[in-house]
C-alpha cells in the first residue's frame, strides 16, 4: 500500500511539472491542433522564414474573414503564444506579437479633422460686430497660428468671401459702382486683405507660428489692421526673401530689450507692443525687405562687413522718437523708407551727417550735393583723394558728381529723407544726380541733374531692380502720390486676384475694368485689362478681321492719350501694336503711324531721345520683315532714307545720335557701298547737328568719343587711311582739350 502511495505521488509530480514545463515553454510540447514552430512568448517576435517565390496562403487558423472554426485554446496559451508561420528562406522577416501594438511598423494614425476645416466668417451685416462672431475670429486664428493651419484658414477666407459675394449679389451695383456696397462692409475688405497678404507668403514661413517666438503676436496683430494688411500688399516684392521677411518682423513683435554700445535702444517694455511697435510697423516691414539680403559697407568702421538690420530700424525708431529726424518716418510708407534704411554707411557717418545738417529744412536738403566742391583733377586724371571715401571726407576732399551724388543721397536718409542716385548719359556726357522726395508727397529729380538726359537709371535695393527716372515722375502725380486713391483702385485688382483663384473669371474680369476706368493712370491696371482682352476668344480667333483690328488700335489709343507726357510708362501699346496690329497692316499705314507718334513725343515728351531712337529701330525691323528677302535692295534704301531724315530732325542729343547711328551703320555695314554711304551720311550729319566748337571740357569730350566712333566705322567699310588721320587729328583735339579743363 505505501509502495502504491509513493508511485501516485511520483505521477502527481511528473504531471505538475508537465504542466509547468507547457506554460514556461509550450514549444516543447506537442499539440495537435498547434502546428510546431508557431508559438512564443508574449511581446516577443520571432523571425519566420519565407520563400521569395512562395505566397503563404491564409490557414483555417489565420483566416479572420472566413466560416472556418479555430480550434479552441486555453486562455494561458492564447496570452503567451504567437502565431507563426516557418518556411526554409534566406530572407528574415519579423512577425509582430498579435497581442501587442507594431511598433516596429507603426500605422499612420489619421490627422484629427481642423475645426477651421469647414469654418466661416460672417463678413456683411450687422452680425459681423456680435461678440460671438468676434470671439469665432479669434479663435480661428489662434488656432491656425498654433497648429500652422494657414493653407486651412486661407481656404475658409476664400468660403466666407465668396458666401459673402453670394449673400449680398442684389447689391452688387453696376458700372464703376459695382462694389461699392461691399466696400463699405469692413470686415468683407479686412478678409479680402487677409487673403491676399497671407498669399504672399510660402506656408515655410506662416507656419513658423508654430514654434517662433513673437510671431504669434505679430500675425494676430496685422490680421486685424487694415493699414497694416495693405502696406505689406503694396511693399512685398517677388525677390524679396519672404521667410526672412516673417522672421525679421517676428523678432521686432519678441520686444526683446536691444542695446548697442552698452546704449538701450529698446527696453522691453511690454507697453511698446501696444504703441512704439505698431507705430513703427513700416519702418520695420522696411529693414525686413531690405535686409532679407546681405548689405555690406561702403567703408566698415566696424568687426562686421554688413549692416545690421535689426540696428538700423532701432535707430532710426530712437532718433525719430528724440525728434530729430527732418521726416517723420512714422508716417511714410514702407516702400518709401526702403529708400531711408538702405543707406550702405556706417552707424559712425549717419550720426555725423545727422549732425552736421540737423538744421537743414527738407526741402533744401538738395544743398548737400552743391556743397561737395567740383574735383576736376579726378574728373581728368581719376584721382583718389580719399583714404576710406567716408561722407566726412568726401565734404573735405570734394569730388566728381558722383561723389556729390552719394554724398547728397546718404545726407538725406540721415535724416530720414528718402532718396537714392540716378546716372545716365547726357549731351556732355556721363553724369550722376539725386533723386530726393523733398516734399512729404513729391519727388524730386532736379537735384544736380543737367539738360539732355536720356534716360536716367537707379537702383532699387530692395528688388535689385532698375528704377528709370521717368517713374519717379510718374509717383511724383497726385493721383498716384495719395494712399486714399492708390488703395481705391489695387483693391478691385486684389478682388480681382481672389475672383480668379476661385475661378470666377466673369466677375474677376469686371473687377480689373473698373480698377482701370478709376485709376487709369496707373500702369498696371492696363496690364491687367490687356490680360482681359487677351482671354477674349473673339479677338483670337479673328485676328485679321477690321473690327478686331480697329478694338486694338482703339486700346493703343487710349494708352498714348493717358501717358503723352510720360510715353515710357504707357509703353504696353508697342506690345500691343507689334502683336495685334502690325503684322496685319499695310507698311505704308504702320510708318505713317509711327511717324505720327515721333512728332508728338518730341512735342510731349522731353529729354527722352532713346523713344525716338526705339521708333526707327522698329520702323526698320517692320521695313524689313514686310519687303522681306526679295526686296532686300529697296528695304536698305527705305532704312537709308529714313535715318538720313532722322539724324536731322532728332540727331541733337548726343545720347540720342549715339543710338541712332549705331543702329544704322549695323545694317548697312555689311553691303560695301552702302556701309561707306551710310558712314559719310554719319559724318555729315554729326557736324551739322552735334559738333559745337564748344571748349568745355566735358561737351567737347562727348563730341570727340563720337568722332572716334565714326572714325572706326570708315575702318570697318575699307578706308582705314582716313579713319587713321581723324584719329591723329582727333587726339591732339583732347590733349589741346584738357589742358584748357586744367
Amino acid at each position: 500500500m505505501k509502495q502504491q502511495l509513493n508511485s501516485f505521488c511520483k505521477l502527481l509530480c511528473l504531471l505538475f511539472l508537465s504542466a509547468v514545463g507547457y506554460v514556461l515553454h509550450p514549444a516543447l510540447f506537442s499539440h495537435k491542433n498547434t502546428p510546431k514552430n508557431q508559438t512564443a512568448k508574449p511581446n516577443q517576435t520571432h523571425p519566420i522564414t519565407q520563400k521569395n517565390t512562395t505566397n503563404l496562403t491564409p490557414t483555417p487558423h489565420t483566416q479572420q474573414n472566413n466560416n472556418t472554426t479555430k480550434p479552441k485554446q486555453t486562455t494561458k496559451a492564447k496570452k503567451s503564444t504567437i502565431r507563426s508561420h516557418a518556411m526554409t528562406t534566406k530572407k528574415i522577416i519579423p512577425i509582430p506579437s498579435n497581442t501587442e501594438p507594431n511598433n516596429l511598423n507603426p500605422q499612420p494614425q489619421p490627422k484629427p479633422p481642423s475645426p477651421i476645416d469647414k469654418a466661416t466668417i460672417i463678413l456683411t451685416g450687422i452680425k459681423t460686430l456680435s461678440s460671438k462672431e468676434i470671439k469665432k475670429d479669434e479663435e480661428l486664428i489662434d488656432r491656425a497660428a498654433y497648429h500652422g493651419e494657414w493653407e486651412q484658414y486661407s481656404s475658409m477666407l476664400n468660403r466666407s468671401i465668396t458666401q459673402a459675394l453670394k449673400k449680398n449679389q442684389t447689391s452688387i451695383g453696376r458700372n464703376n459702382a459695382r462694389y461699392d456696397a461691399l466696400w463699405k462692409e469692413p470686415k468683407f475688405y479686412n478678409a479680402i486683405l487677409r487673403w491676399k497678404a497671407l498669399s504672399l507668403f510660402p506656408n515655410e514661413a506662416l507656419n513658423l507660428t508654430k514654434t517662433l517666438p513673437g510671431s504669434t503676436s505679430f500675425i494676430k496683430w496685422l490680421l486685424s489692421n487694415n493699414q497694416a494688411l495693405e502696406e505689406i500688399t503694396l511693399t512685398l516684392h517677388p525677390n524679396d526673401n519672404k521667410e526672412k521677411v516673417f522672421k525679421f518682423l517676428s523678432k521686432i513683435w519678441q520686444n526683446k530689450t536691444f542695446t548697442h554700445q552698452e546704449k538701450e535702444l529698446n527696453n522691453g517694455n511690454a507697453k511698446n507692443l501696444k504703441t512704439l511697435i505698431p507705430k513703427y510697423f513700416n519702418l520695420a516691414l522696411a529693414c525686413a525687405t531690405v535686409f532679407d539680403q546681405d548689405i555690406p559697407y561702403k567703408n566698415p568702421t566696424t568687426d562686421t562687413s554688413t549692416i545690421d538690420g535689426l540696428f538700423r530700424y532701432h535707430w532710426y525708431r530712437d532718433k525719430n522718437e528724440r525728434g530729430l529726424l527732418s521726416g517723420d518716418i512714422h508716417k511714410a510708407s514702407a516702400k518709401d523708407l526702403t529708400f531711408v534704411v538702405c543707406s550702405p554707411v556706417s552707424t559712425k557717418e549717419l550720426e555725423w551727417a545727422l549732425k552736421e545738417y540737423r538744421s537743414t529744412h527738407r526741402k533744401n536738403i538738395g544743398k548737400a550735393f552743391q556743397d561737395i566742391e567740383y574735383l576736376m583733377e579726378r574728373a581728368l586724371e581719376d584721382l583718389n583723394p580719399y583714404a576710406e571715401y567716408t561722407l566726412q571726407e568726401i565734404l573735405k576732399e570734394g569730388g566728381i558728381c558722383g561723389d556729390q551724388t552719394y554724398f547728397c543721397v546718404n545726407v538725406a536718409r540721415a535724416s530720414g529723407i528718402p532718396a537714392f542716385g540716378l546716372s545716365g548719359m547726357t549731351d556732355n556726357g556721363p553724369h550722376a544726380w539725386a533723386a530726393v522726395k523733398t516734399k512729404e508727397n513729391a519727388w524730386s529729380t532736379k537735384i544736380g541733374r543737367i539738360p539732355g538726359v536720356s534716360k536716367g537709371l537707379g537702383t532699387n535695393l530692395q528688388t535689385n531692380s532698375n528704377i528709370i527716372e521717368q517713374q519717379i515722375w510718374h509717383w511724383a502725380e497726385p493721383k498716384i502720390a495719395s494712399r486714399q486713391n492708390t488703395t481705391k483702385v489695387l483693391r478691385h485688382l486684389w478682388l480681382a486676384d481672389f475672383l480668379t483663384h476661385t475661378y470666377n473669371e466673369l466677375e474677376s474680369q469686371q473687377a480689373i475694368t473698373i480698377a482701370n476706368n478709376i485709376g487709369p493712370e496707373f500702369p498696371i491696371t492696363w496690364t491687367r485689362a490687356y490680360q482681359v482682352m487677351l482671354a477674349n476668344g473673339k479677338l483670337l480667333d479673328k485676328p485679321k478681321h477690321p473690327d478686331t483690328i480697329n478694338i486694338w488700335k482703339k486700346f493703343v489709343k487710349k494708352i498714348n492719350k493717358e501717358f503723352k507726357k510720360n510715353p515710357r510708362m504707357g509703353s504696353l501699346s508697342i506690345t500691343v501694336e507689334d502683336k495685334h496690329i502690325y503684322p496685319h497692316q499695310e507698311l505704308a499705314d504702320i510708318r505713317r503711324d509711327l511717324a505720327r507718334m515721333r512728332r508728338r513725343n518730341k512735342k510731349n515728351a522731353a529729354e527722352q531721345s532713346d523713344i525716338m531712337t526705339s521708333s526707327l529701330q522698329r520702323e526698320s525691323e517692320v521695313i524689313i520683315h514686310k519687303l522681306g528677302e526679295k526686296e532686300k535692295e529697296k528695304a536698305l534704301e527705305e532704312i537709308h532714307q529714313l535715318y538720313s531724315r532722322a539724324l536731322r530732325d532728332y540727331g541733337g542729343s548726343i545720347s540720342g545720335f549715339r543710338l541712332m547711328i549705331t543702329y544704322y551703320f549695323s545694317i548697312m555695314k555689311n553691303h560695301p557701298e552702302r556701309g561707306k554711304t551710310s558712314t559719310r551720311t554719319i559724318e555729315l550729319a554729326f557736324k551739322r547737328v552735334i559738333e559745337t566748337g564748344s571748349g568745355d571740357w566735358f561737351r567737347k569730350k562727348s563730341e570727340i568719343n563720337i568722332h572716334k566712333q565714326i572714325a572706326n566705322m570708315y575702318r570697318l567699310v575699307g578706308e582705314e587711311k582716313r579713319a587713321k588721320n581723324m584719329e591723329k587729328r582727333l587726339a591732339r583735339e583732347l590733349k589741346k582739350a584738357k589742358r584748357k579743363a586744367i
